[in-house]
């Protein structure tokens, strides 16, 4: 009778695990739940030659500003898509910066 008792506690304490773990692993999921994955607007996005033609900073300036850590641009292969949006706010973040 005690040898079944203790059998029953076990297995009872590893069901109880298990079932801590499965509740942790749900939570952890609903905390990372996606609604809607972010759909990318291609029209927000311009090459540097064809910002190069719309402001007054030359095709290489531009080329210079992508190799920046924070400008908003994005490298796809040897493809560059600046984010034409956010542009001007980084310029103007950087009033007085010298490239």
């Amino acid at each position: 009778m005690t040898r079944e008792k203790e059998l029953l506690k076990t297995i009872d304490g590893a069901f109880q695990s298990y079932k801590e773990a499965e509740q942790k692993e749900i939570e952890k999921q609903q905390g990372y739940k996606i609604l809607q994955k972010p759909k990318l607007d291609r029209s927000e996005l311009i090459t540097p030659k064809e910002l190069s033609e719309t402001s007054v900073f030359s095709y290489y300036t531009i080329k210079k500003f992508c190799d920046e850590p924070d400008f908003p641009c994005i490298h796809i292969g040897c493809r560059t898509y600046i984010f034409k949006s956010k542009v001007w706010d980084w310029l103007a973040a950087h009033i007085g910066a010298r490239f």
